[in-house]
């Protein structure tokens, strides 16, 4: 059989484009749900003329993401090569394709030797094709040889190897950084893989694959909740491929891209674009959801209030203390409800404007109860006349540094913690802190921090950089006066002897 050789690519001038990398989420399609390894490059190119067609690179979408499938094996030298009766033309051809349109081309690979697709899909092609000693060499490939902006590694091969995730990750993605400035990495570990990924990936998958079902979606949320702390622009919380038209009722796909959205994952469809529904392409094109999901401060939604199956989640938009915000209420329940709203845990006061983005209308002022759907989502974007200052901050929702490593800093379920969470085994080693970037403060002054911690002797906390040594002012209540800059300060704790648990933070 004819092979399509990387080498042909050697007469064709390197792909020079520096291409930026965004700071909001990634916005795109990909191969995998739809496909798996069933691809080829009419496949690819029909879903890049559709993106255009549909509208949907007009409201944002970028990528058109090659997943799994491709690959032919690896000549003697190890070059790696495509299939070519799924590829007549080569890999390159189907990049000039995509960005002829003005969009941006992804490809797949593999942490270790052997593809996901050779293990689950009995794909022979994928054995060997991973970038497993041969990482340079397929960087060269993928982004200056054929033109790619985008890659997505995956784990299946590096699971079964037994390597090092942090180790192995972080050399590959000094290859391509030093290969082509810009490129979009994506790590795939199914599940939060540590705070080590977050200065050097743009995104990384914190759950299993994803399925066409509301049980799925449910469960992604659940596994996201808790991890807005690691989020912010140019690093996100990835929550898989979304499934919007892949068998779900119009109202589950609407919640499940409202809380894509609100919780600020990549929004990469997952669907057959050349053939979706006019429901879906409004689904996809809501530009005022999107607005949540791309807005600049890359805040991702924290859930305030969750009972009987209702969660309130609210999303700051522009800034934290912004007056505008993003609000949805999601109903897990499979019968609709009447939902009253908190704002005081919105944390706005004052007169309430409300427009309901799925509806495109603006509600009455000083709104107090929406009706959810069952497994559906009411989506508000609100502003108000002030803000309310918070006192207490949740430790789950707080950054434990080293997140994953030797299970550190778990948010574990207590009914008697003031969120009904705490985050338990923080501490015994100098780096497993836990930090609260974010607490705020109207002007400069003396406050009174309380720290919900039963254990207080050696404990070290440091305010904004500066490590407070006495803290033998701490009172029965757990509360000693500190120093505070207005705006926005860093509280740390850590104890270098002993793990201790955390149920929140309070500063009056």
């Amino acid at each position: 059989m004819k092979r399509i050789l990387l080498s042909l690519a050697l007469g064709v001038a390197a792909f020079t484009t520096q291409a930026q990398a965004p700071l909001t989420p990634t916005m795109g399609w990909s191969s995998w749900n739809n496909y798996r390894i069933h691809i080829d490059h009419d496949i690819i190119c029909k879903q890049a003329d559709a993106m255009v067609e549909s509208g949907m690179k007009d409201v944002g979408y970028q990528f058109v993401n090659i997943d799994d499938g491709y690959f032919g094996g690896r000549m003697e030298d190890g070059t790696l090569f495509c299939d070519s009766t799924k590829f007549p033309h080569g890999m390159k051809a189907v990049a000039d394709h995509i960005h002829k349109h003005g969009l941006k081309a992804g490809i797949y690979s593999e942490a270790g030797a052997n593809t996901c697709g050779s293990i689950w899909d009995n794909d022979k092609k994928g054995i060997g094709v991973g970038l497993w000693n041969h990482e340079q060499m397929d960087c060269d490939l993928f982004f200056n040889l054929w033109g790619y902006d985008f890659l997505k590694v995956d784990w299946c091969g590096g699971k079964t190897q037994a390597l090092d995730e942090e180790i192995r990750y972080s050399e590959i993605i000094e290859h391509v950084r030093a290969t082509r400035k810009g490129i979009i990495f994506n790590i795939c570990r199914w599940e939060f893989p540590g705070t080590w990924a977050i200065p050097i990936a743009d995104s990384w998958r914190i759950s299993g694959d994803i399925g066409p079902t509301f049980k799925s979606i449910s469960h992604i949320i659940e596994k996201n909740a808790y991890l807005a702390a690691y989020a912010g622009p140019g690093h996100y919380n990835d929550m898989d491929m979304l499934q919007i038209g892949r068998g779900m009722s119009k109202i589950e796909d609407e919640a499940h891209f409202t809380m894509w959205c609100m919780m600020a994952s990549p929004l990469m469809a997952g669907n057959d674009l050349d053939a979706m529904s006019e429901e879906t392409r409004v689904i996809l094109t809501n530009e005022e959801v999107i607005a949540i999901n791309q807005d600049k401060a890359g805040i991702q939604a924290e859930r305030v209030k969750n009972e009987n199956g209702v969660q309130l989640w609210v999303k700051p938009l522009g800034d934290r203390m912004s007056r505008t915000r993003a609000v949805a209420v999601f109903n897990t329940n499979e019968n609709s409800v009447n939902y009253t709203i908190d704002w005081n845990k919105v944390g706005l006061k004052g007169d309430i404007k409300a427009r309901d983005l799925w509806k495109h209308e603006d509600l009455a002022d000083n709104i107090k109860s929406v009706e959810v759907p069952g497994h559906g989502v009411v989506v508000l974007k609100v502003s108000a006349d002030g803000i309310v200052i918070p006192e207490v901050y949740e430790a789950e929702y707080g950054f434990v540094n080293g997140l994953k490593k030797k299970d550190w800093g778990t948010v574990k379920s207590d009914g008697n913690a003031s969120g009904k969470m705490k985050v338990v085994n923080i501490g015994k080693y100098a780096d497993n802190w836990i930090e609260f970037p974010h607490v705020y403060v109207a002007k400069n002054g003396n406050y009174d921090l309380t720290i919900s911690i039963e254990t207080v002797e050696g404990m070290t906390l440091t305010i904004n950089g500066e490590l407070i040594k006495d803290i033998s002012s701490l009172r029965k209540d757990g509360t000693l006066k500190v120093d505070l800059k207005k705006g926005f300060n860093k509280i740390r704790i850590n104890h270098s002897a002993q793990t201790f648990s955390l149920d929140y933070i309070k500063v009056k």
